[in-house]
C-alpha cells in the first residue's frame, strides 16, 4: 500500500461518514432516541478508525519504526468500511 492509496482510503471514509452524520442529525432532530444513539455508537467508532489511519498516514516517514504493519490498517480500512456498510443497511433500507 502506497501513501496515496491510504490518504485515498482516508478521504474516501470520511466522506460516507461526513453523509451518515446527516443521517444522524436528523434522527435527533425528529425525536427517535434509540435510532440516534445507536448511530452515535456507529460514528464514534468510525472517528477512531479515522484517528488510526491518519496516525499512520502522519507517520509515513518513519513507517519502519512503527509497530504498525500493512496487513493491521488494511484490517482498519475493512473494519470502516465494513462499519459503513452495516450502517447504510440499516438506516437506509
Amino acid at each position: 500500500m502506497t501513501q496515496l492509496d491510504l490518504q485515498n482510503s482516508i478521504i474516501s471514509i470520511k466522506i460516507e461518514t461526513l453523509d451518515l452524520y446527516s443521517i444522524y442529525f436528523n434522527r435527533r432532530r425528529i425525536g427517535d432516541e434509540v435510532s440516534a444513539k445507536n448511530q452515535k455508537e456507529f460514528l464514534v467508532a468510525l472517528d477512531l478508525y479515522i484517528q488510526i489511519l491518519e496516525y499512520y498516514d502522519n507517520s509515513w516517514v518513519d513507517k519502519d519504526n512503527l509497530d504498525i504493519t500493512e496487513l493491521e490498517i488494511q484490517n482498519v480500512i475493512e473494519a470502516a468500511v465494513a462499519l459503513l456498510r452495516t450502517f447504510k443497511t440499516s438506516y437506509y433500507g
